[in-house]
């Protein structure tokens, strides 16, 4: 049974996988056989990944949970060429906006990094109800692979988040 409180699997490195794995006596390739099934595959279930055996499987199982997102509902048009916001449900019943942007050539996603926001502009809903609390790795990429999904391709990722003092960008290709 996988708890709100278990750490998901897209928080990990390559190198926790292969510590895993060297740890249980499993060869080292099953770690990049398991990345290959978070990354390339993107798949929904422990029992998707055909080629682990299934105690490996059993043992990622009770030590991870495999998603800390799910996709909530999508706002926007149905033409592929037009912008898309994804409502995101956290693990722990929190909830944040992703939104699609879909350009000739690129596909494009912004990822939230918090819930909620330290400011209230009038533009944004997201500030309404104040700052609740930054995102981990694995929900900031979990937003990155439901945008996979939507799009069917990868998208390029922007960030953007709050500080202190200044609003911060990021992106990467």
């Amino acid at each position: 049974m996988q708890s709100a409180s278990m750490r998901s699997l897209y928080d990990c490195e390559r190198h926790d996988l292969e510590e895993f794995c060297r740890e249980r006596g499993v060869p080292r390739y099953r770690a990049a056989q398991l990345w290959d099934w978070l990354y390339r595959r993107r798949v929904a279930g422990w029992e998707q990944m055909g080629n682990l055996p299934m105690e490996l499987r059993k043992e990622l199982a009770l030590a991870w949970r495999l998603h800390a997102v799910a996709l909530d509902k999508t706002d926007g048009g149905a033409e592929s060429d037009s912008t898309r916001k994804i409502l995101v449900r956290l693990h722990d019943g929190e909830s944040v906006e992703s939104v699609l942007i879909p350009a000739p050539g690129r596909r494009t996603v912004c990822v939230s990094t918090q819930v909620g926001c330290r400011y209230n502009c009038a533009f944004c809903a997201s500030g309404k109800s104040g700052f609740t609390r930054d995102l981990e790795v694995s929900e900031m990429v979990g937003q990155v692979i439901l945008a996979a999904g939507e799009f069917q391709a990868a998208p390029r990722m922007w960030c953007i988040w709050a500080s202190a003092s200044r609003w911060t960008i990021m992106t990467a290709c």
